[in-house]
């Protein structure tokens, strides 16, 4: 019995452990998002989606970062120095897209993280996900998708 005891609590603490990125994306969750923790990078990519209302795929940018309906296990964390980054899995429930990952990149600015740049990957009913891990450079980020499609 003391055995089940200690290994649901290793099981517990574990689980109750939250990154310094993941609590950064859900501090912007549930409204438009906190301005100060958004560059102006990102908040330009925003701006330039808006111009076009009719575009689902803009507006599903446009609705960072609360467009997805995330995952039980939603997160992929990396962070190096004042670098991270962090994936974020979820579902958009509207076909052909029906599953979703944001990948998020952040710099650190004083004590807060800042969203830097973000990405929205979309992924068709039964196809995996390539993102199997936080990867901060973008041009790793392309290459983990064009292999996928290459089926590596």
């Amino acid at each position: 019995m003391k055995k089940l005891l200690i290994i649901l609590g290793l099981v517990s603490s574990f689980s109750a452990h939250t990154g310094e990125l993941q609590q950064a994306f859900e501090s912007l969750l549930g409204s438009k998002g906190n301005q100060a923790l958004v560059s102006e990078n990102a908040q330009k990519i925003i701006a330039e989606a808006e111009k076009y209302p009719d575009e689902q795929v803009m507006q599903d940018i446009v609705s960072f970062p609360n467009g997805l309906k995330l995952n039980e296990q939603p997160y992929l964390e990396k962070i190096t120095g004042d670098k991270g980054c962090l994936v974020v899995m979820g579902n958009l429930d509207r076909p052909p897209y029906e599953i979703a990952d944001y990948s998020v990149q952040y710099a650190k600015q004083g004590e807060n993280w800042i969203v830097d740049d973000f990405r929205l990957h979309y992924y068709f009913e039964g196809e995996p996900r390539f993102l199997t891990e936080a990867i901060c450079d973008p041009e790793k980020v392309n290459e983990a998708w064009a292999n996928s499609l290459d089926g590596e």
